[in-house]
């Protein structure tokens, strides 16, 4: 029989703060930064895949339409 588990999960006590009254400042999180400099295959590949995506985008926003307006007439007439 598979028991089940806690959906909740328990978490360390925060440190207590300095006694002399030192703010204590967690290390800050970053993601990471992917450069892409103008001019190199990198950046015309980004590029080419990012103009790809928004025009299938836009094709099928007019697709879309296109049949919702094809509809409509049909349906009205």
């Amino acid at each position: 029989m598979s028991a089940s588990h806690p959906s909740v999960h328990l978490v360390e006590a925060a440190p207590l703060p300095p006694v002399d009254g030192r703010a204590v400042v967690p290390p800050r999180v970053r993601m990471k930064i992917i450069q892409v400099m103008l001019g190199t295959i990198d950046d015309s590949i980004l590029r080419f895949f990012q103009f790809a995506i928004m025009s299938g985008g836009t094709a099928g926003m007019v697709v879309v339409e296109v049949g919702w307006s094809k509809m409509k007439r049909r349906d009205s007439g």
